[in-house]
């Protein structure tokens, strides 16, 4: 995952003046169903329009923190949202997996006000946690209640209401040219009167679940198609929230020879017998998050393709030597082209190594790694 900036003064003041406005004004008739659910929505009188911007333009994790009723949602929402596989995460002993399920209904429904006030006494079931069976029951049984809230909210904010213009606009005023899931794609705009934009603006936490979220500048995440739609689509992935990461970056690339130790064939591009790996990076707690990521998006699968890739990056790494680029200069300069070291480099690797931007091209932390490390 690269981490993604935050968008420009300018541009947030031209989605609260776009989009705010409008919902702001379709709440406003639904003013019984938002001070209901959402109490800090209503200062006593009338909708409080700062509620509706707020949710529309800061980072979700600061909106969460900011207001009680909408950290409940997310935590119901995002129970909901839960797979059985990701509650249990390989575990396969009775006993733990009872455990897992005790865990997440203690920490995202037990604790919740606002999940317990919305159940009352419509969840009969006694006891969610005695096996998978009942857990997914429970589940289903929340995800009704949230599906009726989720109805209401659409009323107000609703995707639909996204044009194709805005798509371009967030592409443009967050300058992303590469998906920032995998830095393999490129994800370009097409002339906003001839076509659409080439990628997608993906939904972080996945409107099915999180529609309260569906027109919030930072839960949009431009991407691939490969990424949002054959891996991502509407699962609630256990991915870092890129608005929110301390690293610019969370994985590394190494190559490793798949018969034995790296030989001087696999550091001179001239072998084939050699991996491209993709590891976590950062600090420990980060690490395993980075590999769940990694797994997610099938990275080094993905990866595997570009190996000739590294082995002519690695070719002109190991062989073109200070003199030869000397020559090249001395050559260059005969014919009125007078190039600096950084420029010759730049040249042969498409890139400005001293200041690789990882989302301007993509291959960018691959490159970076293998001009790095070898």
């Amino acid at each position: 995952m690269i981490k993604l900036p935050k968008y420009t003064d300018k541009y947030v003041d031209e989605y609260r003046t776009q989009i705010g406005q409008s919902v702001y004004n379709k709440a406003f008739n639904d003013a019984i169903f938002w001070k209901t659910v959402f109490p800090e929505s209503y200062d006593g009188t009338t909708l409080r329009k700062q509620f509706f911007l707020d949710v529309l333009l800061l980072p979700i994790n600061e909106i969460c923190a900011k207001y009680d009723s909408v950290k409940c949602y997310y935590d119901f929402a995002f129970f909901v949202s839960l797979s059985i596989e990701r509650i249990h995460n390989g575990e396969r002993s009775k006993k733990n997996r009872k455990l897992n399920r005790e865990k997440y209904i203690n920490g995202y429904v037990r604790c919740n006000r606002y999940a317990n006030k919305l159940l009352g006494k419509i969840v009969s079931l006694k006891n969610p946690s005695v096996s998978d069976k009942n857990f997914i029951k429970f589940q289903k049984m929340m995800r009704k209640i949230l599906d009726r809230i989720n109805r209401d909210v659409k009323k107000s904010i609703n995707y639909d209401d996204i044009k194709k213009e805005h798509r371009v606009a967030i592409l443009d005023d967050l300058s992303i040219k590469v998906c920032p899931y995998c830095n393999r794609q490129y994800i370009v705009k097409l002339n906003i009167d001839i076509g659409k934009p080439i990628g997608d603006i993906d939904h972080f936490l996945s409107q099915n679940y999180f529609a309260l979220f569906g027109l919030s500048l930072y839960n949009f995440v431009p991407s691939c198609k490969i990424c949002n739609s054959l891996f991502k689509s509407d699962i609630n992935a256990d991915i870092q929230y890129p608005y929110g990461m301390y690293d610019d970056c969370n994985f590394t690339f190494e190559i490793s020879n798949t018969k034995g130790g790296l030989t001087p064939g696999d550091l001179y591009g001239w072998s084939e017998d050699f991996s491209i790996d993709v590891k976590g990076d950062g600090k420990k707690s980060d690490i395993n998050q980075a590999e769940r990521e990694i797994k997610f998006f099938e990275l080094k699968a993905q990866y595997e393709i570009h190996k000739e890739y590294v082995r002519n990056l690695l070719y002109k790494k190991n062989m073109i030597n200070n003199s030869l680029i000397s020559h090249m200069q001395s050559y260059l300069a005969t014919k009125g082209n007078f190039l600096s070291d950084k420029e010759i480099k730049e040249a042969l690797y498409g890139f400005d190594l001293d200041n690789i931007e990882l989302l301007e091209k993509p291959l960018a932390k691959l490159t970076k790694d293998m001009y790095e490390k070898y």
